[in-house]
């Protein structure tokens, strides 16, 4: 849909909401003709419409009746965002104006613009790649100052010169093969194909750093949904409340308390953390904390990371040595809490060595900033952004490591003592299919549909 389309579009491409400027972008072949209907200059201008942008200031009409006064912009393709004919109109930045304005584009003409459809186009007449339009889909969302650094250095070309490397090496390969299997009597000597080995594992290798890069800096581009689970009273909403820096959930010495799931998103050392403080774990005295108790369990299972809280002043309950039984140590993170009271009966070494402790007061805000380093640890987050870049979507990931499987496949056929050419020549195909699939040369319209809708109208 996004591929076939060539009307003329239009869209508001500034933020819902009040500010100083609001911009209405219309693209395509009538883009100018709509803006001249709808645009008077203050003063008029005998200046020629060339490829460099072309600036007047002046009143924006509808219906004959001045809406507002404007700059309107004009950029002649191909040297525009689209690479089409493009107009904005630069109007203040009211929600009620730039709807009017956009009212009166599409009524002389235009049609509303899909979600990516500007950066679409601009794809579609090779002014962006599909991964580098993903690297801007990605900075678009970024919440995170890190997540910025990350994504925004993939905008420099470095992992499309990495896609590159890898189809510029299988293409040398693919072509020596095909030489040799059609014309066998142009050399004397009988190819070896283990020649081919060890570039195939250094390939191999390159896309085994890329994966793990991309894995250990997950949290940092994704964030971690983390569920705090612990019997009741024993401090839980205090941590959530410590961790978020202010007073979000009701904390009281009543047992029972918090009866729903109590979420909120925290930034803490440029990792993102959904947190979830839930209710204590017990048998329900009713109905209401069942349920409460339910979405706790149902918490603790789907989190990506668990904070058991347990009660150093207690000795382990029933219900403690539940959890801990139903607990994976791989994700779970035991925070012996008020670690400042001289009565403790709970040490880490009291506690199974199958886990990660760390002991904290909430109240007091002792030893919070030793949870996320070790969140960092469970996760094999890399304490430091990487130097190397980053897969920046899932459908990235999917490739390389289809672009890893086939490699691996090759080198194991041409490793058997007698290579099986066919199925060599079949895998390098693969992936130099799987490079183009990266780049969008040769995607899908479905898949390349899917990676701009991720954008907003005005995008």
């Amino acid at each position: 849909m996004l591929f076939v389309n060539y009307d003329t579009i239009a869209a508001i491409s500034t933020p819902p909401g009040i500010g100083g400027v609001g911009i209405v972008r219309i693209s395509g072949t009538k883009a100018w003709e709509i803006a001249d209907q709808l645009f008077i200059p203050l003063h008029s201008s005998a200046a020629p419409q060339t490829a460099y942008p072309d600036c007047r200031v002046g009143h924006f009409y509808a219906n004959h009746d001045m809406l507002d006064e404007c700059v309107c912009l004009r950029f002649c393709g191909p040297k525009s965002y689209t690479g089409e004919d493009v107009a904005e109109f630069q109007c203040h930045g009211g929600r009620t104006v730039l709807q009017l304005c956009l009212k009166a584009v599409l009524n002389a003409g235009a049609r509303l613009a899909e979600p990516g459809e500007f950066i679409a186009r601009r794809f579609t007449n090779g002014k962006i790649r599909l991964d580098e339009a993903e690297s801007i889909a990605r900075l678009l969302t970024a919440q995170t100052e890190q997540e910025v650094q990350l994504t925004s250095a993939l905008l420099d070309g470095s992992l499309h010169r990495k896609f590159l490397d890898i189809r510029e090496q299988i293409l040398n390969m693919a072509a020596e093969t095909a030489f040799t299997v059609d014309y066998p009597e142009e050399d004397g000597a009988v190819f070896d194909f283990r020649s081919f080995i060890k570039p195939l594992q250094e390939l191999r290798r390159e896309c085994d750093i890329l994966l793990m890069t991309t894995q250990a800096n997950a949290a940092r581009l994704d964030g971690l949904t983390v569920a705090i689970i612990g019997s009741p009273n024993v401090g839980k909403s205090t941590l959530l409340n410590a961790l978020l820096g202010y007073d979000r959930a009701i904390v009281t010495e009543i047992p029972g308390t918090t009866r729903d799931t109590v979420q909120e998103m925290v930034v803490i050392d440029g990792i993102k953390l959904l947190l979830q403080d839930t209710a204590g774990i017990r048998a329900p005295a009713d109905e209401a904390e069942r349920i409460g108790i339910d979405r706790a369990r149902a918490a603790m299972e789907n989190a990506q990371i668990v904070l058991l809280v347990l009660d150093s002043t207690k000795p382990l309950s029933s219900t403690d040595l539940e959890l801990l039984q139903s607990c994976k140590p791989a994700k779970t993170l035991l925070l012996l809490n008020k670690h400042d009271d001289p009565h403790e009966e709970l040490s880490p070494s009291s506690l199974p060595d199958r886990f990660k402790c760390v002991e904290i007061s909430a109240l007091h805000r002792q030893g919070i900033d030793k949870i996320v380093p070790a969140i960092q640890q469970l996760t094999q987050t890399s304490p430091a952004p990487p130097n190397d870049p980053i897969l920046c979507s899932a459908r990235q990931e999917a490739l390389i490591e289809e672009i890893h499987g086939a490699l691996s496949l090759a080198i194991e056929v041409i490793s058997l003592p007698i290579p099986l050419i066919d199925i060599f020549q079949q895998e390098l195909e693969q992936v130099l299919q799987a490079t183009f699939d990266l780049t969008g040369e040769n995607t899908q319209i479905k898949v390349m549909e899917a990676v701009f809708a991720r954008f907003c109208v005005g995008k």
